[in-house]
């Protein structure tokens, strides 16, 4: 799975340059980020999806961003 995410990585970063009002693809690109130990890249990522989900973010985001948001 590791070679996937390595794949997956810049097409997503690619994504959210080109289109950054896409909040899920934050998600995605986490995610992958998170998969491949890059957990401070991937932070950061997850606070802009719970940023741009604004008001919703605590009633519709996953469980797990913010409790990898507040992971030390």
């Amino acid at each position: 799975m590791t070679g996937q995410n390595k794949k997956a990585k810049p097409v997503l970063a690619n994504v959210v340059k080109l289109v950054p009002s896409r909040t899920v693809a934050y998600l995605n690109l986490a995610d992958v980020e998170w998969a491949l130990g890059q957990r401070s890249a991937a932070k950061s990522h997850y606070k802009i999806y719970w940023k741009q989900l604004g008001s919703k973010a605590s009633s519709i985001a996953l469980k797990r961003v913010q409790e990898r948001i507040n992971s030390k």
